[in-house]
């Protein structure tokens, strides 16, 4: 007999009572032990508030502002047989399923269906898990735990195939299923987008390369879209950093794939926009091909771009992530065209890696990333292994409400609540900010968030934290008034992220970090010069 749809409800309401993650997790063992095979991948993602596999292409297309217009004639009389966590993963399926003439119509047909089923105690968590905003505080995170609580794993191990595998749900029935040994074996799979492994922000070079310049290698940090290449044969797909597959979009990554001399590879590079004379363009021209699916050769031709590789990750049948970063760019040099490979350095000196961090800013680029020569590839891990410079003093925060304008921005949502992601997963307030966007983009801020909205308030609305926005800012202060602590003094908004997942946004110790470094990342290559040497300055 399947599991029921209200069982799941029960469960989360008793989530949203718990106050501690232990407590959290063991309602989640409890639960997972009790379902059928066939229910475990579903029901772990539905208890995140996740309708899809987060590794599904498709979208359910299913506004928030459309759920509250249909909200009421969606109450409707309890018919049929009992929901099952099955029929609404089901149900979800179908709904993304529906596209072509009057898809609008067929999906609020199709809601209605999925709501005259459903009684008043499951109403609010299908409207939850639709609109993205469970409020019980479960996330990937202590689902893991829960399955490590109820199959004895290793969570490393568990967080590991996670990362491989991009859907907690999936590492779930692995470990519940086929056991322990099953989510060892998960490898890095073709076709299948792995979690990219990410860099922290140092102050400057010096700290960067504070155990010494030769352990590291220096890359030009670039300014684009992080793109992960997959090939089989002829076959090629290609993916952003949050693991949407972006194949038809840039016609360019597949055609670099076609020319690397393997038959199967998974490779990273950079995607950058290029100006007329070769220089890199600004990242918001080149974040249109990203959403681009039709009239991909117009757009190619007004915003062409070049893609430069810096990582394998898989060539062949052997997986690389375990071999050292020195290991896996020989690699990638041994299959790629050279001038295909990222601006790249093996600094000797101190001063050889300034040289470099100065050449990248002179060329356009960001600023450079060390990263040590010994060190593995980490999927999703934001760990020391890899350091970035920059030559701006920035933050990538998420929008977790808006107020409304006045003045010239009367009638836009266009004072931003900006958060970073604490410890605890909550989300904690660093500022706020109406400087830097344009009229355009005000618009279109405007309308994502009101898409967004999970409650209205007079002042404005507060949204689900899901857009990522880039803030340039001159200082970072102690704040009584915000939960951080902290606060970004002179904030504005550089540019949108869209091609970054929140999970990835800088976190509150990221904040703090920097804060005791004095609020800021380095700042540009004349005053890099009057930073404290590295301890090898010397070093031939």
């Amino acid at each position: 007999m399947e599991t029921t749809f209200a069982s799941l409800c029960s469960v989360c309401d008793a989530l949203a009572r718990e106050p501690s993650r232990l407590a959290k997790a063991r309602r989640v063992a409890d639960f997972l032990r009790a379902l059928s095979p066939a229910e475990i991948a579903p029901a772990g993602n539905l208890l995140v508030g996740r309708p899809l596999s987060p590794t599904d292409a498709r979208a359910l297309a299913v506004g928030t502002a459309a759920l509250r217009e249909r909200r009421g004639p969606l109450q409707a009389t309890l018919s049929g047989e009992p929901l099952t966590v099955l029929a609404v993963w089901r149900a979800f399926d179908e709904l993304a399923n529906v596209s072509g003439p009057a898809s609008r119509r067929r999906r609020e047909r199709a809601l209605e269906g999925l709501f005259a089923r459903a009684d008043e105690r499951e109403r609010p968590w299908l409207w939850a898990i639709l609109g993205g905003e469970m409020r019980h505080g479960v996330h990937d995170g202590i689902v893991l735990d829960g399955v490590q609580l109820a199959t004895g794993c290793d969570r490393l191990v568990l967080d590991r195939a996670h990362q491989l595998l991009g859907d907690v749900g999936e590492v779930a029935r692995l470990a519940v299923v086929e056991g322990c040994d099953a989510t060892r074996r998960v490898g890095l799979r073709l076709f299948v987008p792995v979690r990219p492994m990410l860099a922290v922000a140092t102050a400057d070079l010096a700290e960067a390369l504070s155990e010494g310049t030769q352990r590291f290698a220096l890359e030009a940090k670039l300014d684009g879209v992080r793109l992960q290449l997959h090939r089989q044969g002829r076959a090629s797909r290609v993916f952003t950093r949050r693991l949407t597959d972006v194949t038809a979009s840039f016609p360019e990554a597949v055609s670099l794939a076609e020319q690397l001399s393997a038959d199967a590879f998974v490779v990273e590079g950079e995607a950058v926009a290029l100006s007329p004379d070769g220089r890199p363009r600004p990242f918001q021209d080149l974040s249109r091909r990203t959403v681009r699916r039709h009239g991909v050769e117009t757009t190619a031709r007004d915003v062409p771009v070049r893609v430069h590789l810096f990582d394998a990750l898989r060539i062949g049948e052997e997986s690389l992530l375990d071999r050292p970063y020195e290991e896996r760019f020989a690699a990638l040099l041994a299959i790629a065209p050279a001038e295909s490979l990222v601006p790249h350095a093996r600094p000797r000196s101190f001063g050889e890696a300034e040289a470099f961090y100065r050449a990248s800013l002179a060329e356009g680029h960001e600023g450079v990333v060390a990263k040590l020569l010994d060190a593995p590839y980490a999927p999703g891990v934001r760990g020391g292994a890899w350091r970035k410079v920059k030559a701006a003093a920035t933050l990538d925060a998420v929008i977790l409400a808006a107020e409304w304008g006045s003045g010239r921005r009367r009638g836009w949502l266009s004072n931003y609540h900006l958060g970073v992601r604490a410890a605890d997963g909550a989300w904690a307030m660093v500022g706020k900010t109406y400087q830097g966007p344009t009229d355009a983009l005000f618009e279109e801020l405007t309308e994502r968030l009101a898409a967004i909205a999970v409650t209205e308030e007079p002042w404005g609305v507060r949204v689900r934290p899901e857009i990522v926005v880039e803030i340039e800012y001159n200082d970072i202060q102690r704040s009584p008034r915000y939960e951080s602590g902290h606060a970004l003094r002179f904030a504005r908004i550089a540019r949108l992220r869209d091609d970054k997942r929140p999970e990835e946004a800088s976190t509150l110790d990221d904040v703090r970090t920097l804060a005791r470094a004095g609020g800021s990342p380095g700042r540009d290559a004349a005053r890099l010069a009057e930073r404290p040497r590295a301890p090898d300055d010397s070093a031939i």
